[in-house]
């Protein structure tokens, strides 16, 4: 967020007291959009939602110029692109982080310092618990799936289950090449999120088994915002 949007965001909690500024995004439907209307559903922000650009780095040039003042952005786009161009105009007010394996959410390792979204809202609202409340669990059945592989490898539904094993042995193979990983981290300024094909796997079937309300609520936080 903009650091000038009124009155001051000189911490992240400040976001509590703006409202009517601009949140920029792409299309409705888009998990850039939704991720961040969710989060400013459930703090209670009054904002004005424009789902309105086709890249990230169109959201970034309109951030710069103030035509809005609050926007979303991966973490490889905000390691690589946005702190390093707009560090000095925007401040980072929560991640929305990998789910682990017990079920929490801790902070990502690549992002030590910056407070989960579970962390804000409680330091913002407390006493006032996420669990059970619809709009959050839209917001993580949304998420998680993507925030656990973002970035995918696929092939055709028939490819031969020998050419699928080869192509997964290379991955966990390129996952341990030094050169490939200080590359990697010279460009992103971070370490890779690396998940095998087997746990991706997992994760494409659990989208099978999202609740039909959750679907139900996404679209009309979509319809909504459209339609204004």
């Amino acid at each position: 967020m903009r650091k000038d949007t009124p009155p001051g965001i000189n911490v992240p909690a400040d976001l509590m007291k703006a409202k009517d500024f601009k949140a920029l995004s792409l299309n409705a439907h888009n998990s850039n959009t939704l991720n961040m209307a969710l989060a400013l559903e459930l703090l209670g922000v009054k904002y004005q939602p424009v789902p309105a650009y086709r890249g990230l780095k169109d959201v970034e040039t309109a951030i710069l110029q103030n035509i809005g003042q609050m926007a979303n952005s991966s973490l490889s786009g905000w390691s690589g692109s946005v702190e390093p161009t707009l560090g000095h105009v925007v401040m980072p007010l929560w991640q929305l982080s990998p789910r682990a394996k017990d079920g929490s959410y801790p902070r990502s390792k690549a992002l030590p310092n910056l407070q989960t979204f579970e962390e804000f809202y409680a330091s913002v609202l407390p006493g006032k618990p996420l669990a059970g409340q619809i709009a959050y669990q839209a917001l993580r059945a949304l998420a998680d799936p993507q925030l656990a592989m973002f970035r995918v490898a696929v092939t055709p539904p028939k490819a031969p289950p020998e050419a699928i094993a080869t192509l997964r042995a290379a991955f966990a193979d390129m996952w341990k090449n030094p050169q490939f990983l200080n590359d990697y981290s010279r460009i992103i300024k971070t370490e890779p999120i690396l998940v095998s094909g087997a746990e991706g796997q997992e994760i494409l079937a659990d989208l099978g088994k999202v609740p039909t309300e959750f679907k139900q609520y996404l679209i009309a936080i979509t319809t909504r915002m459209t339609s204004n």
